[in-house]
């Protein structure tokens, strides 16, 4: 988080570390004691006791706080209990916060084990002149045999500020160790979410942002550069929907709901065929809907369709010719006799895939301020762009186009089959931090460091909620992280 926050992010971790807890030789035995009483909680007991430190009680106010030793009257026992601990407080406040006293916590495993020890390892840091243990007991440890067994610890020389206690008495103390890295790798699950973009990854189920829906990617169709056409289902529905992304491919998309079209009687059926959907909306988006679904408009105009001799551009021109409009064809790589014999007969409207800006620059010059150039591989201008600034425009498009079916159709194969490559076994994992489908409680986010969580949390699309510690009231704030 704080290279992060420095505007750069390590790309993997090198080495990555973990608390363990390693057994020791040193055991206690879970047998009662015989000396004094046993320790009693606050809860428990509503005796007060002497007020004097050097007595073997103290009134803490929190918990009846017990010598520890007979022959140390300067080491405490204190039995933690969580959500208590500014009760602990009124002890503190009254010893020498110089002097060299021992406290041995004790807690049972679990929260009020956890808790302990964050509350010790604060307490320890900041007085440095007491010696503060903390000792977590297995669940099956009774108050009693606490006593015992912290009484016996507290006489051993070398004993760790940090001790868990097993059901058979076995001593852990906590190590921080080598552990293995993150997993990069995994077995290719294909029904899962995946993406191919340079190489084949595992991903989580996309974030599905408002008035977007996930697609599940039934079949696909190559388009030129980073653009495809997919056909899919919605959530579980047997209805097939199709539309067009510029995003890697996938076997899930996630689109916007007004770019996609219901392609219709397709509910139940398993057909691989499926309308032209890339070829249409740039068939639609070159002449305008008005003009595709009122070709007589177009009369007398001469219509310039680009990379003809590619299966989109070939597509489009077929679509434009079921309407009957005047075509002139130019090929992907064309000759100068090529492009003079076209251009001599003054083409109003040029629908092209070319990205060459003296070639697209030729085309404005041809026809002029009274005609039209239609880029759709253009990066600000053409399909790609819409799909982001202008996702509605597309699916006018296919709804334009369907409704003016000339029956021109394609094959959509799985989306697998559109590798260049083999299916490896093994496949780089790229996961979110954050799966969409869950929501994510941040208590005390309102804080300096719990600021930059909940911040980092939005960025990477987390359903955040906020817990407000002061009135125990969660409720989602977005408006705190913009």
């Amino acid at each position: 988080m704080e290279v992060e926050l420095h505007g750069w992010s390590a790309n993997h971790l090198d080495k990555r570390y973990e608390l363990v807890y390693h057994k020791t030789e040193l055991s206690v035995a879970a047998e009662l004691t015989t000396k004094g009483s046993p320790v009693v909680t606050a809860q428990e007991s509503g005796r007060t006791s002497p007020s004097s430190v050097g007595d073997d009680s103290v009134d803490s106010g929190y918990a009846t706080v017990k010598s520890a030793s007979d022959a140390n009257p300067n080491v405490f026992l204190i039995e933690y209990v969580r959500g208590k601990e500014m009760e602990i407080q009124q002890l503190v406040t009254r010893l020498d916060s110089l002097a060299e006293l021992s406290f041995w916590f004790t807690a049972s495993e679990g929260l009020d084990g956890d808790a302990a020890l964050g509350f010790t390892r604060s307490l320890r840091r900041e007085f440095r002149s007491w010696n503060v243990h903390i000792a977590v007991f297995d669940v099956v440890w009774s108050a009693e045999q606490w006593e015992h067994a912290v009484e016996e610890l507290s006489t051993k020389q070398g004993v760790e500020d940090e001790l868990l206690i097993d059901a058979t008495g076995a001593v852990h103390v906590p190590r921080i160790v080598l552990a293995s890295p993150p997993t990069t790798r995994s077995a290719f699950q294909p029904e899962l979410p995946w993406k191919h973009k340079r190489s084949l990854k595992q991903i989580s189920t996309p974030y599905v942002p408002e008035d977007h829906l996930l697609v599940h990617v039934a079949g696909a169709a190559k388009g030129p550069e980073q653009l495809w056409s997919f056909i899919g289902n919605v959530d579980s529905s047997s209805v097939l929907f199709a539309s067009i992304t510029a995003s890697p491919l996938s076997n899930v998309v996630v689109a916007h709901k007004d770019s996609i079209i219901e392609i219709p009687g397709s509910a139940g059926k398993g057909s691989t065929l499926a309308p032209c959907v890339l070829a249409a909306s740039i068939a639609v988006l070159g002449i305008g809907a008005s003009s595709f679904s009122h070709p007589e408009h177009l009369q007398q105009k001469k219509i310039l369709v680009t990379h003809s001799d590619t299966e989109l551009g070939s597509q489009i021109i077929c679509l434009y010719s079921k309407l009957g409009l005047d075509i002139l064809a130019l090929p992907a790589q064309p000759s100068v006799a090529d492009i003079k014999c076209v251009f001599s007969q003054a083409p109003q409207i040029i629908v092209s895939g070319s990205q060459d800006a003296s070639e697209i620059q030729t085309f404005k010059d041809v026809v002029t301020h009274q005609g039209k150039v239609f880029l759709w591989n253009h990066p600000k201008q053409g399909i790609a762009n819409m799909l982001i600034t202008d996702p509605w425009l597309i699916g006018d498009a296919l709804r334009c186009a369907l409704k003016e079916d000339g029956g021109l159709k394609q094959t959509f194969r799985p989306p697998l089959d559109l590798l260049d490559s083999t299916v490896p076994v093994e496949v780089l994992l790229a996961m979110a931090v954050f799966d969409p489908k869950k929501s994510y409680l941040l208590i005390g986010g309102i804080g300096s460091l719990g600021l930059q969580i909940a911040h980092w949390m939005y960025k990477l699309k987390a359903d955040l909620l906020e817990c407000k510690q002061d009135s125990g009231v969660c409720k989602y704030q977005p408006e705190l992280l913009h």
